[in-house]
């Protein structure tokens, strides 16, 4: 009876636990990962609370108690005016501009008044669930509940993130994600990507690390070490799938859940729905960026163009775009805006997309067996576009060429040869098939940490070495230690040999020479005398 009871305890403390997410930055995906987990949470009956940003969430989830975060950060004005910068900037810039945001993010979360008053509120929470994105000082957060963390990743695993977990993350095939390359690199891209990944290093450790702990010693708590935090961490969440990203080495606590934000589409607004169903050819669905405003960036100009691409196909496209052009042929083109993707992209007459090389759009492509003509913004979208061509199921046509000729070849290749429709429908299968589904994966692991207030046991032991141990940088000096001294000895060896050897030559020399002379002066004299 006593088990019964214990065990019946034991289920009720796992099946009504308090979890408490954060997701803070100002991206609708980042929200959409994060709003996806919690609402199955909600449903599974846990107690959710959800620290985010409320305008970017169509749906709120009655079960769950929003924290509403400032809607008007200065976060999201330096995201849209640099979006045009960013596409050319160099790598040391962009690294920096990477570091800088995490922090901004992290920063104003802190600072707003709401999440200040919530975390000297007498809450508790069984569990903290937070996005990740270099922002390490939200870790001190779990230590104000005094609760385990998972984190959530919206990229794959990456080497700005594979120290903390003490992943291996090999150079020679794992890219840093803040460059173009794939994990195919030539020799040069690899020597490059070995130098980028040091300059990343250092700059993390110097600089970005600092500014975290500035940031818990200012709004958390001075005496707690970012280094404590970091081990204490359960696990994370990768949005990653080894079809769509790439094979990686990863650690127990590091679990592959990409996709997890895709759910089975449903019917899109009626409006939409009757301008694809009419498609008798059927339509296109347009999505680039939707957090940045394309008209400051593509132009009037530009759009116009493309609209004029578009009504050159018997196809029809669906663009989710902010405002609609004042003119523009409206049997040919609709306009959408904050739309779920994943509604128009798996719908029954959508034959194709035109993206960006967002990941998550990329994963709604995939998931549906859509065929792409990918579009990368920025650098670190590249390699995501490339797969897409490797696997077959995709195009690029780079940004400058968006309105032009090389637009109008993507979109008719994917719409007139079968193979793109025949790749991405295999992409489909290869990445739906698992043994659980990703959402059903991330709520498992959530609940094991719930049941085991933690799970520090899937934990690299490396986790807790110091850097210079577990890059072996001691036994490298050793090493080299020896072998210096082996080479001096040898140096030492070989010189005194050679100057004994010389000296012996001498010796022999001189002693033959002197023998030379006295037999030459004797038989000089017994000359003379003659």
């Amino acid at each position: 009876m006593l088990k019964l009871l214990l065990l019946s305890l034991f289920t009720w403390t796992v099946q009504s636990s308090r979890i408490l997410g954060i997701f803070p930055t100002r991206v609708s995906d980042n929200v959409m990962i994060g709003s996806r987990l919690m609402n199955e949470l909600a449903r599974k009956g846990h107690n959710v609370t959800f620290i985010t940003i409320p305008d970017l969430i169509p749906q709120p989830n009655e079960n769950i108690t929003y924290i509403n975060i400032d809607n008007e950060w200065e976060i999201g004005t330096e995201i849209n005016t640099s979006f045009a910068d960013r596409t050319s900037m160099g790598f040391i810039r962009r690294t920096a501009w990477y570091f800088r945001i995490t922090y901004d993010v992290t920063d104003q979360l802190f600072s707003d008044a709401a999440f200040k008053a919530f975390i000297k509120s007498n809450e508790t929470f069984d569990l903290v669930i937070a996005e990740f994105s270099a922002n390490e000082a939200i870790l001190g957060v779990a230590k104000v509940f005094e609760a385990p963390i998972i984190l959530v990743s919206p990229t794959p695993s990456s080497t700005l993130m594979s120290d903390m977990f003490a992943a291996p993350a090999p150079p020679s095939y794992i890219p840093n994600p803040l460059t173009a390359h794939t994990s195919y690199m030539s020799y040069f891209e690899r020597v490059n990507n070995l130098i980028c990944n040091s300059f990343v290093e250092q700059y993390q450790y110097y600089l970005a690390l600092p500014w975290q702990r500035d940031l818990l010693t200012r709004f958390i708590d001075p005496k707690l070490s970012l280094n404590d935090l970091i081990e204490d961490i359960s696990l994370i969440l990768l949005n990653s799938h080894p079809f769509v990203t790439e094979a990686v080495p990863l650690t127990p606590n590091m679990i592959e859940v990409g996709g997890m934000h895709i759910t089975f589409p449903k019917r899109v607004p009626n409006q939409a729905e009757d301008f694809i169903n009419n498609a008798e050819d059927g339509a296109i669905y347009v999505a680039l960026d939707p957090n940045l405003n394309h008209f400051n960036y593509l132009g009037p100009d530009r759009v116009a163009k493309i609209l004029e691409i578009f009504g050159s196909f018997k196809q029809r496209f669906v663009w989710n775009f902010p405002e609609p052009p004042k003119e523009y042929d409206a049997d040919k083109v609709i306009f959408v805006k904050d739309v779920v993707h994943g509604d128009f992209i798996g719908h029954n007459n959508i034959i194709g997309a035109v993206i960006d090389g967002n990941l998550f759009r990329i994963m709604e492509a995939v998931r549906f067996g859509t065929p792409i003509v990918g579009v990368p913004l920025f650098t670190e979208q590249i390699p995501n576009i490339a797969r897409t061509v490797r696997d077959g199921y995709g195009i690029e046509v780079s940004l400058k060429d968006i309105d032009g000729e090389n637009m109008v070849k993507a979109l008719t290749q994917i719409i007139e040869d079968p193979l793109y429709k025949a790749y991405a429908e295999a992409a489909g299968l290869f990445f739906a098939d698992r043994q659980v589904s990703p959402i059903n994966t991330a709520v498992y692991w959530v609940e094991y940490v719930l049941r085991h207030r933690g799970a520090r046991h899937f934990q690299s032991p490396g986790v807790q070495m110091p850097l210079y141990k577990r890059r072996l940088v001691d036994v490298l000096i050793l090493l080299i230690v020896v072998q210096l001294m082996l080479f001096f000895l040898f140096y030492f060896i070989i010189k005194h040999l050679l100057r004994y050897a010389i000296n012996a030559c001498k010796r022999r020399n001189v002693g033959k020479y002197d023998t030379l002379d006295d037999s030459y002066a004797e038989n000089t004299e017994s000359s003379v005398s003659g």
